[in-house]
């Protein structure tokens, strides 16, 4: 990233997060960022030991009713269930969300300030029995999710897309390219008519069990507090079926060497709560790689300058991945 661009995002977010804590009347004793991949996280250090967490949505990326929905699930988590989830706080206002604007910005910034959850998290070491907590909680919230009206009900995105932000130039054109050889390309075709045959087939006939879905539980979006397990950032909620959740859940599991292990102890945990949602056998690694486009999908979109080179590296590592998932539908 260009040294101009780091400077004059660090000058933003330093002055929006000033523009935050004066609204919600907080004076830190430290502010730490805790990341900036997509959103920027900052946990907020008051004098006294009581931390919080402050997030700014990037723009355009979500929009108020997408957020407003998110706070009024955890809201409604915390009250119906024993799930441990991040509890959203008033401004001086009494608002949950808090808009940021100056009459340069083209869209306005959005604020929400959460309670800390402590922990650790879990991504190196993951043991099963974590993983069998995190099926029990991803079934509690598939639960919930169902019965629950959110306020704005049309607002969150559908996960009824192969490629929902942006595609590939190569699978508009059906031409190879730098990015797509030949043989790549094929290999993105074949995993695009596989997701995209899934997907309609799902959405043409279920669309009663349509429900918010977490949308990215993943070891590093958890916390382990003695026994219990905190869920985190549920800034990814969305509209699909719960297979699609499994899905994103297991795109990540998979990296593990024990996977297999993990697999069965996450199926273990949610039949606890409720049936294994996948209908039929490869269902659920098709899911993973609807993930693999999606996540590329994002990465394309993005107005992010340093992710045009990191581009080469992605499509190589996931190269071999689709080929996996795909040998493994053939041989069903």
């Amino acid at each position: 990233m260009p040294e101009h661009y780091k400077r004059k995002e660090r000058r933003e977010a330093s002055y929006l997060v000033r523009l935050a804590l004066e609204q919600y009347g907080l004076v830190p004793s430290r502010v730490q960022r805790l990341t900036d991949a997509f959103n920027t996280v900052y946990r907020i250090e008051m004098p006294g030991g009581v931390s919080y967490i402050l997030r700014l949505n990037r723009p355009g990326r979500r929009n108020r009713e997408e957020i407003e929905n998110e706070i009024a699930w955890l809201q409604a988590l915390l009250q119906d269930t024993s799930l441990t989830v991040p509890r959203p706080l008033p401004a001086r206002t009494g608002d949950y969300l808090v808009t940021l604007s100056l009459p340069e910005w083209e869209k306005p910034r959005y604020a929400v300030l959460f309670e800390w959850l402590p922990g650790r998290h879990c991504t190196q070491g993951l043991q099963p029995l974590t993983v069998r907590k995190m099926g029990r909680a991803m079934a509690t919230l598939h639960e919930h999710s169902l019965g629950w009206r959110p306020p704005h009900p049309t607002a969150n995105e559908t996960l009824d897309q192969a490629w929902p932000y942006a595609r590939p130039a190569a699978l508009l054109t059906a031409q190879p390219d730098e990015w797509f050889p030949p043989d790549r390309l094929a290999l993105y075709q074949k995993a695009t008519h596989t997701v995209e045959q899934a997907l309609q087939k799902m959405y043409s006939s279920q669309a009663h069990e349509l429900r918010l879905l977490h949308g990215d539980m993943h070891p590093g979006n958890i916390k382990l507090y003695g026994k219990n397990l905190n869920m985190l950032d549920f800034d990814d909620s969305l509209k699909g079926f719960p297979v699609q959740d499994v899905g994103v859940t297991m795109y990540y599991l998979q990296n593990y060497s024990t996977y297999t292990s993990l697999r069965s102890a996450f199926e273990q945990g949610y039949t606890e709560i409720r049936n294994w949602p996948e209908e039929y056998p490869g269902q659920l690694e098709i899911m993973m790689i609807a993930r693999e486009l999606r996540l590329f999908s994002s990465v394309l979109n993005s107005t992010n300058p340093t992710y045009p080179a990191r581009i080469p590296g992605w499509l190589e590592r996931a190269e071999p991945r689709l080929k996996r998932w795909l040998d493994r539908q053939e041989n069903l």
